[in-house]
């Protein structure tokens, strides 16, 4: 499946869930408007300025381009003070094989202004018209202010802002402006053009006023380009230079790339067909519009988006619980000309926040050396170019408050980005991490003390914060939560507002879309909340190990966390993956240079986002075990002694049916399963405290299917069970206890498979320590390969990225393929860790088929075991597990010091160097280098 098809499904599966608003509520509720603003700019603008978008329906380009042009006019014609403008509407070229048009941050206002004067002194003559004359120069001036680059390039820049301070002055001081307005003209145009060309040319001796309005009407366009693209990176190349004696350029060439989506307020796209709404193919592309917008910019809680069809508007609003849009057009022609204008201004004017940026968040920008600068993305002095090469690796400054209702709190200050699940979906947990520092109150520089790991989550209202899972008191590999805060805002009234998404969309009455019979019903809509999680864990994700020994050390100290989470707090994590478990330094502040790096480094389980919690544990008696005598003699058959039943018995929870059938079986096969002792079996009757969690009463693991599929159980991601048991497999037929209604419970070992699966991705797609993945992504549909490898990464795509898990469950149902699809295709590197992977799939198989309430007890310590001597094969290096050619080669080694490094790069940035863009002879630091991905 491509990236565009995956965009494509979760597009659909959002608009699955559409509600619709009525939509003068919706007006009301999410862009007001004083009325009175409304009527000034529609007495200021011509009848006909809001006519039909385009006389051709299949014109898509023409209806963008109308639809922008009348946005821009209607902030040119807005002349009021309730609103500071921070956007402007703009077409863009192709994006993946799609135009477009979106609202954009950048204040172009004034420049609207001067067109909209420009546009009326052209079509009027010129004799009477001073006042409006005058009315240009001040806007142009306002333009020509806006405009000013925000790196001053020579001497000739510095001066300008003051230059066009003072001819701004003189003219409102200037009684008898109107008889000079002229002059006031000519000045305006030098000022422009130096603003421009850094000089003036000469002006012609016979200029007159129409000559002057043509001449900045061009100057303003150049210089409007010019300023959109240091806003938005775009590219404008000028061929040949502007002339100033015939007010044009002889050629020009303006390559206008899409905006980014770091810039991108509120996105558009094109209604072509007369489908419902949620089916229509352009409710599908503004929907993965506005996916790539919550996508790119961390600091946004929610954002809206324009569907555009020839007469008219409708207006979505999306946010991380679901869609809402207007349930009616807003015709821009005639009646609904007033709701045009209303909802131009309000997106473009409207309070950050209420347009769903986060106050709580700044960009850090290095204007210069030793000053620090932290600005809001809104700021009209910001520049793409702020957030640093390349954008994804911008820096912030992140308000946490010191409790959930708290207007107090601290500013941290991020390192390093460590972990993005933002973009995965619009809808759902999504969540970011970084590496963070804190700063002082003033927020000039970053205080003493230790880096901590700071993680934003939308998360369920219902669900448990992570420091809530992980309570008071610290567990053993388990990275540590200090706190886990809901975020919030005070509105206008000093009341404090938790940032949930019942709260930002004012809880506001819907309605479902009407649906096909054939369509599946909508999902409930789930409230989320963004919490913020503080922990002093760091470290770097398992993928990141420099030898075997590490590697499998780190997922053996990872799964003991999960074990001690699992029975000290009755936590189940459900989201194992590569990131989920960390290559934690002991000693941060030590230097272990000269060390085995599996001696200074321990595994660490973290992540508590998708985790679930139960307060019942599995009832363990004495009374279980009261067998009957006659069936403890008829499993005794067969030369098995007393002691073996027992061990059965035990392992059956005294149910002396499932007795027999485990004795009949184990009569025929040679398997391995986990027999508790009389020791252990009379603890958990004794200590309740060291039983398992019970989840068959927890709607949570019985409803809820969660985690990152390319590591999940195929019994979780398609909840049924995937192990229909064969008599002629070689493995058990025996029945589950951990089935309810036919339908797999989520609890112990589907995590422990977990565990297996990210061991066999390093093993399957890895090239050796520190070397890049043998596919990443989409990366492999355009790289050439060998046929070998390119059957390799056919495996590699179905177990890891189909979700729908089905490569998991033939493997499972036909064991036998898992040794020449999965371990023969190992990288070499991974020769000794194949044993260890070979007894853990047989492990999985055995437990499978027989699991019930003792083996959830006793499976923890199973697969530890196994790891623990494995491990100490691989640390011994003897006889047959000697370490391999593979593993020793030069390559080998250049590849492990390289991740040796980079560690105590990132150690060190942490300690000492927050400040990456400081700029040291007139070179940044940072620029170039990139940022580790480790950490």
């Amino acid at each position: 499946m491509s990236a565009n098809d995956v965009d494509v499904t979760q597009a659909s599966e959002i608009l699955r869930g559409l509600r619709l608003v009525d939509t003068d509520l919706f007006l009301r509720t999410f862009l007001p408007v004083d009325s009175a603003d409304i009527a000034q700019v529609a007495s200021t603008l011509p009848q006909n300025c809001l006519s039909s978008l385009s006389s051709d329906a299949g014109d898509v380009d023409a209806v963008y381009e109308h639809v922008v042009d009348n946005a821009n006019s209607v902030l040119g014609a807005y002349e009021g003070t309730n609103f500071v403008v921070h956007s402007h509407w703009k077409t863009f070229g192709p994006r993946n094989d799609h135009s477009g048009a979106a609202c954009v941050l950048g204040n172009l206002q004034p420049l609207f202004r001067t067109r909209r004067l420009i546009a009326e002194l052209e079509t009027a003559e010129h004799e009477g018209q001073q006042d409006k004359i005058i009315l240009l120069c001040q806007t142009s001036l306002d333009v020509a202010a806006l405009l000013l680059p925000a790196r001053v390039r020579s001497p000739d820049e510095a001066t300008l802002s003051d230059d066009i301070q003072s001819l701004k002055s003189r003219i409102c001081i200037d009684s008898a402006a109107s008889t000079n307005a002229i002059t006031y003209l000519v000045r305006t145009g030098e000022i422009l053009t130096r603003l421009l060309l850094g000089h003036v040319q000469p002006t012609p001796s016979d200029a007159h006023t129409s000559y002057w309005v043509k001449h900045i009407k061009v100057l303003i366009k150049i210089l409007s380009l010019r300023r959109t693209s240091e806003l938005e990176g775009s590219e404008v190349r000028l061929v040949n230079v502007y002339h100033l004696n015939t007010s044009k350029l002889t050629k020009a060439i303006f390559v206008q790339n899409t905006p980014s989506w770091l810039r991108i307020n509120t996105p558009m796209a094109m209604r072509q067909t007369n489908l419902c709404v949620q089916h229509n193919k352009g409710s599908l592309e503004l929907c993965r519009r506005m996916q790539e917008v919550l996508a790119a910019q961390p600091d946004r809680h929610f954002v809206f988006g324009i569907l555009v069809r020839r007469n008219g508007v409708r207006v979505f609003y999306c946010d991380r619980s679901g869609v809402l849009a207007t349930d009616s057009w807003i015709d821009v022609r005639t009646k609904d000309r007033d709701k045009f204008i209303q909802v131009v201004l309000a997106l473009s004017g409207l309070s950050p926040r209420l347009l769903g940026w986060d106050l709580h968040m700044k960009l850090y920008r290095n204007p210069s050396p030793g000053v620090h600068e932290f600005r809001y993305t809104t700021d009209t002095k910001l520049q793409l170019e702020d957030y640093g090469p390349p954008p994804s690796h911008a820096q912030w400054a992140i308000f946490v408050p010191d409790d959930d209702t708290s207007t107090e709190g601290v500013w941290y200050f991020t390192v390093q980005q460590t972990n993005v699940q933002w973009d995965s979906s619009v809808i759902g947990p999504a969540s970011i991490s970084w590496m963070v520092r804190k700063l002082n109150s003033d927020m000039t520089d970053v205080m003493e003390g230790p880096p901590l790991a700071l993680k934003l989550t939308w998360a369920r209202c219902t669900s448990l914060t992570e420091k809530e899972l992980h309570g008071p008191t610290h567990i053993n590999n388990v990275g540590v939560v200090l706190s886990s805060v809901k975020s919030g805002f005070v509105d206008s009234d000093g009341v404090w507002t938790e940032h949930n998404t019942e709260n930002l969309c004012h809880d506001i009455q819907t309605t479902e879309v009407s649906r096909h019979w054939s369509e599946k019903a909508p999902g409930p809509v789930e409230a989320r909340v963004l919490v913020k999680t503080l922990s002093q864990t760091i470290g770097w994700p398992v993928r990141f190990f420099t030898d075997l020994t590490e590697l499998v050390k780190t997922i053996r100290d990872a799964l003991q966390g999960h074990r001690n989470l699992y029975f000290k707090n009755g936590v189940l994590h459900r989201n194992i993956t590569p990131d989920s478990i960390l290559i934690r330094p002991t000693a941060f502040n030590s230097d272990h240079s000269s060390q085995d790096p599996s001696d200074t480094t321990a595994g660490c389980l973290i992540d508590l986002d998708h985790a679930t919690q139960s307060d019942t544990r599995i009832e363990f008696s004495v009374a279980d075990l009261q067998i009957s005598q006659s069936t403890k003699m008829a499993m005794k058959e067969d030369d098995r002694t007393f002691e073996e039943v027992e061990l059965i018995c035990r392992r059956c929870k005294g149910d002396g049916r499932q007795a027999a059938v485990l004795s009949e079986e184990m009569k025929k096969l040679n398997l391995r399963l986990s027999y508790p002792t009389a020791e252990q079996y009379e603890r958990w009757i004794i200590e309740p405290e060291t039983r398992p969690p019970s989840w068959q009463n927890s709607q949570n693991t019985l409803e809820e299917r969660t985690g990152t599929p390319a590591f999940m159980s195929h019994e979780i991601i398609k909840n049924m069970v995937h192990l229909i048991p064969h008599y002629n497999d070689g493995y058990l037929h025996c029945l589950r206890t951990d089935i309810y209604r036919s339908r797999p419970i989520h609890n112990a070992i589907h995590d422990i498979e977990s565990f297996f699966w990210v061991l066999v991705y390093q093993c399957l797609v890895l090239l050796g320590p520190g070397r890049p993945a043998l596919f990443t992504g989409h990366d492999w549909q355009n790289t050439p390969v060998s046929p070998a490898e390119a059957e390799l990464r056919a495996y590699a795509r179905d177990l890891f990225e189909n979700e729908s898990g089905d490569k998991k469950c033939r493997l499972f149902v036909t064991p036998r393929l898992f040794e020449t699809q999965i371990v023969d295709n190992f990288h070499p590197y991974f020769e000794r860790v194949k044993p260890l992977v070979r007894e853990w799939w047989h492990l999985l198989q055995c437990t499978y088929r027989a699991y019930n309430d003792v083996a959830q007890a006793c499976i923890h310590e199973e697969v530890l075991a196994l790891l623990t001597m494995h491990l100490e094969i691989i640390v011994n290096g003897e006889g047959e597990m000697r370490p391999t050619e593979a593993e020793m080669n030069v390559e080998v080694g250049v590849l492990r010091e390289r991740e040796l490094e980079r560690r105590k790069r990132d150690l060190e940035k942490l300690r000492n160097a927050p400040w990456i863009w400081e700029t040291e002879g007139g070179e940044e630091e940072g620029k170039g280098k990139g940022k580790a991905s480790g950490t």
